[in-house]
């Protein structure tokens, strides 16, 4: 797959993590990686995420900084 780490960091945090994920690498452009875990185990999946992006080179850092957001109570 070819895509930004920026793309890469929404489809971790929306789909698999469920916690804000933020770009951080500095990495500007398309970059052609390919990440395999079960998805189906989740018992083990963030461990195998974690393991695949230290393969290609990135690692997931908890942190406790702030992270920013802008809440729409209501749109018309």
């Amino acid at each position: 797959m070819v895509q930004k780490t920026s793309e890469l960091a929404d489809v971790l945090e929306g789909v698999f993590l469920h916690a804000p994920v933020l770009d951080r690498t500095g990495l500007y452009g398309r970059y052609d990686f390919n990440l395999k875990w079960d998805v189906h185990d989740r018992s083990t999946q963030i461990s195998a995420i974690t393991d695949e992006l230290n393969q290609i080179g990135l690692a997931l850092v908890p942190t406790n900084m702030p992270v920013e957001m802008l809440v729409v109570e209501k749109a018309k």
